[in-house]
């Protein structure tokens, strides 16, 4: 029987559920632009849509890796964020349970803490020195979502040492009315619902989205006794507020996000917890504006943002000295850009940045609060003089109270070598320094167990790829994507033991990772077809030597669609090898494959449906240590859409 679970805001996140459950169509309206490629607010990175559909370009750095990936085109049920991007590349998502619960970011052998997030250019990343938790973030929100793999701390700073995931809120030209809801297994039910309005001079759009489950199921443990997972509920309701004001030579943007959750921590599947809870908040607010200034010679963006989380964990039966009662952090910050279009073949840019950050926490035993400022200026160029090649410098001046300034460099090179009618080859290299500023964690914590160290020195490193796009176009479309890519962390910082009762945060550790990257899409007639392969040899270089945790050596992922008319058919696929248990591989945890499959259908009277059953074969497996993924479930989706 599972154990009573207190009902704190439950009962009014599920009415809230329950009166509303609403979500953005999963299709583009019909009216949408193509979308050039302006001068951007954030830089020049080309992206190639998994869709190999052109679309805007994000000017931040023009010569890294770059997929972007669609809710829209994506005919499975959107529920949740990591799916979505399994479609990517060097991409691995780890999940700490069903749908709803939390999800981070593997890219490239780098943890989900040193990816950077951005929702619409505003940095999400934790400065605690955790990932962003994907889980917290629905896709009926996004637009779209870009993938950038490599060295990207020139670009975005500290913790970008696998890359950024860049996230671009919906955007909508004209009127829309939208609404979706979700149900399936383990009493799954989410709901979300858009209302945008607008014209030529100014626009508005309002989202809001909510999750519940019961979260229980049963599961087969690491020693193949049967189990169930109690206390594995999950409750979230949040809201998105967007406004667009269009001038005859700029536009005004203001953004508002709120996200509220709360969830039950059922422990490890070794020590179960019937009563944890967690509760968690987040508002976000930014205001910019960007335009075209010197008769479009120069363009420019000016933006400011305030982020603010908040967490609480109890659990009325846990020892309560190692119980923390609230851990808050606030960030604000102002970006600045500007890019001179004055000559043809060079186009240099200018951006700088201002930070101010803060965390504070509160247990029993402990009361803490810490804040920072920092800074950064960034020189960028673009050179584009040679036939079809693109030459792209970088440096940025980083700079945080209590470290010296640190130069971060980057130098890419995308080459097209051929560009003809029937196919098109192109060429790129990228290499620069990677660094991770420690969060407050790491820095600052002192309770019960664990220790943090003030004197920790930054992550540092470098890293560097090199690969190549073949197209080819005709009856049978098929685009190539390889990339081979070393990283080198000349300083880690981790949480070791110091004792039998105490770990600590240490920097005294060395790593690396060289791997290959491919991808292949195939389109012929309705059907299409995503492949991804991951291959990497993720080890620690310093002592004693042994694999990464969790990194597996292989990962597979694939994604075959049928557009039928009507109904589109379709059936995805991942897998992934052994992965190291801990960071002295003396424990390994086996590798897992999962198959789903479903279809997607377009009725009458603008209504949509998507039918879509998990792990077919009821596989059993772990993403995390002694943290279970459920067995063969289901979940349907059925939405309305008018404009």
């Amino acid at each position: 029987m599972s154990p009573a679970r207190p009902p704190a805001r439950g009962a009014l996140i599920g009415a809230l559920l329950l009166s509303l459950l609403p979500a953005p169509s999963r299709a583009a309206p019909p009216d949408e632009p193509s979308e050039p490629a302006p001068a951007a607010a954030d830089g020049d990175v080309e992206t190639i849509e998994i869709t190999a559909r052109r679309l805007r370009r994000d000017d931040r750095d023009g010569t890294l890796a770059v997929d972007r990936v669609r809710p829209a085109d994506d005919p499975r049920p959107a529920s949740d964020l990591g799916r979505l991007l399994e479609r990517v590349p060097g991409v691995r998502i780890l999940r700490s349970g069903d749908t709803g619960r939390a999800q981070s970011l593997q890219l490239r052998g780098a943890g989900g803490h040193q990816v950077a997030v951005l929702l619409d250019g505003v940095p999400l990343s934790a400065i605690r020195g955790v990932s962003v938790d994907l889980g917290s973030l629905p896709p009926s929100m996004i637009e779209s979502a870009d993938v950038v793999r490599g060295a990207a701390g020139a670009a975005y700073g500290s913790g970008a040492q696998g890359g950024a995931l860049r996230l671009r809120t919906r955007s909508v030209d004209g009127s829309l009315a939208d609404l979706r809801l979700r149900g399936g297994s383990f009493g799954l039910v989410q709901g979300d619902g858009a209302l945008a309005l607008g014209g030529r001079a100014a626009d508005g759009l309002l989202l809001i989205s909510g999750n519940r489950a019961d979260g229980d199921f049963d599961y087969s443990d690491a020693q193949g006794r049967a189990a169930t997972r109690y206390n594995n509920d999950h409750q979230r309701i949040g809201g998105l507020l967007r406004g667009r004001l269009r001038l005859a030579d700029a536009e005004i943007v203001g953004l508002l996000h709120g996200h509220l959750a709360e969830r039950g921590e059922p422990g490890s599947d070794q020590f179960p917890d019937g009563d944890a809870r967690m509760d968690s908040d987040r508002v976000l607010g930014a205001l910019g504006a960007a335009g075209d200034a010197l008769d479009g010679l120069l363009a420019w963006s000016l933006r400011g943002w305030w982020l603010q989380r908040r967490s609480t964990f109890t659990d009325p039966t846990g020892p309560p000295a190692t119980v923390p009662a609230a851990m808050r952090d606030r960030s604000a910050g102002l970006r600045g850009f500007a890019e001179w279009h004055g000559f043809d073949d060079h186009r240099p840019s200018l951006a700088f940045e201002a930070r101010h950050q803060v965390a504070s926490s509160t247990a029993p035993a402990d009361s803490s609060g810490e804040d920072r400022w920092g800074g950064a200026l960034v020189a960028a160029y673009t050179f584009e003089g040679l036939a079809d090649l693109r030459i792209a410098p970088i440096v940025r001046l980083d700079a945080l109270e209590g470290r010296a300034p640190m130069a971060v460099p980057k130098l890419g090179a995308v080459w097209r070598a051929v560009d003809r009618d029937r196919w098109a080859l192109e060429l790129r290299g990228n290499g620069g320094r990677l660094f991770r500023d420690p969060g407050f964690d790491e820095l600052y914590v002192r309770r019960p167990g664990v220790r943090g160290d003030p004197d920790l020195r930054p992550e540092d490193g470098w890293g560097v790829d090199g690969g190549a796009r073949l197209r080819l176009r005709g009856p049978l479309r098929i685009t190539l994507d390889g990339m081979l890519f070393a990283q080198r962390y000349e300083r880690i910082i981790l949480f070791v033991p110091t004792d039998a009762y105490t770990v600590q945060a240490r920097d005294d550790f060395s790593a690396a990772v060289d791997g290959v990257e491919v991808g292949v899409r195939l389109g012929w007639g309705p059907l299409d077809f995503e492949g991804t392969w991951l291959g990497q040899h993720a080890r620690f270089t310093s002592t004693p030597a042994a694999p990464l945790p969790d990194r597996p050596a292989h990962r597979l992922a694939g994604l075959l669609q049928a557009d039928l008319g009507p109904v589109t058919p379709f059936v995805s696929a991942r897998w992934h090898g052994s992965v190291s248990a801990d960071r002295f591989g003396s424990r390994a945890r086996p590798g897992y494959g999962l198959v789903d499959a479903g279809l997607a259908a377009r009725l009458p009277l603008d209504l949509s449906l998507a039918v879509e059953a998990r792990n077919l074969f009821d596989v059993q497996a772990f993403d995390l240590l002694q943290r279970p993924l459920p067995g063969r479930s289901v979940i349907i989706e059925i939405g309305w859409s008018g404009g």
